[in-house]
């Protein structure tokens, strides 16, 4: 499905990008565009990304204006990817090679420990940590945690994952863990995947408005914690 202003990169990805990243003058704010497709490969799959000067429809934010929390970071402390920089996407496993010459990492939250983010760190790389914002898929740790309410329609082409319900007070006390977390493993940006239910058949009644919400409150809460994020794949 779809990071990076909110949406995410869940369990896999096939290795058919082709992404291109610009600064938006008018918002300080760096977009990407990526036409990778998820789908469950057979052998681990990684992907490198380049991101030359061109127009995007999706963006990495610093800035606080969407911040919802007044303890935001200031946006000069947030860390926000210039035109340019170069990208290893792994999301299928724990990092097991962390010396691939690029700027920036974007790995899974959950299967990556601090010191691999150390690690990346000592390197000079900055890490994006992705994970899933608005489905839940039956292998994520936290699912327990989740409502039966919480829960929408199978998501089409992934059967062990279904919606959310971003509206929930639940879901987003769940959201706030994940970017607490994210925040304990030292990751510079968060990568949420998923944010664009409106456009699915969702089962939840989900809005294009309800997913603007869920994504300016995600910002704001990731702002507080000192993180940047980004948007995919989402016309929120």
């Amino acid at each position: 499905m779809n990071l990076l202003s909110i949406s995410s990169l869940v369990a896999a990805l096939t290795a058919t990008a082709d992404a291109k990243c610009a600064i938006d003058g008018s918002s300080s704010a760096l977009t990407l565009t990526s036409t990778s497709t998820l789908s469950p490969p057979s052998t681990p799959t990684s992907i490198s990304i380049s991101t030359p000067s061109s127009t995007s429809t999706s963006t990495w934010a610093s800035e606080s204006e969407s911040d919802s929390s007044p303890e935001s970071a200031s946006a000069s402390s947030l860390w926000l990817p210039t035109a340019g920089t170069t990208w290893q996407i792994e999301l299928l496993y724990a990092l097991n090679d962390t010396s691939i010459d690029v700027d920036v990492y974007d790995i899974d939250l959950f299967t990556n420990s601090a010191s691999t983010i150390s690690s990346l760190h000592s390197a000079g790389r900055k890490v994006i940590c992705y994970f899933d914002a608005g489905a839940l898929g039956t292998w994520e740790p936290d699912v327990s945690e989740f409502e039966v309410s919480d829960l929408g329609s199978v998501m089409n082409g992934w059967p062990d994952e279904k919606w959310l319900n971003i509206t929930s007070p639940n879901v987003r006390i769940i959201m706030a863990k994940r970017l607490d977390l994210a925040q304990q493993k030292g990751c510079d940006g968060v990568d949420p995947d998923n944010v664009d239910a409106y456009n699915n058949g969702n089962g939840l009644g989900l809005t294009q408005d309800d997913a603007i919400d869920y994504i300016n409150w995600m910002a704001g809460e990731a702002h507080a914690r000192g993180l940047s994020i980004g948007l995919k794949n989402a016309l929120a």
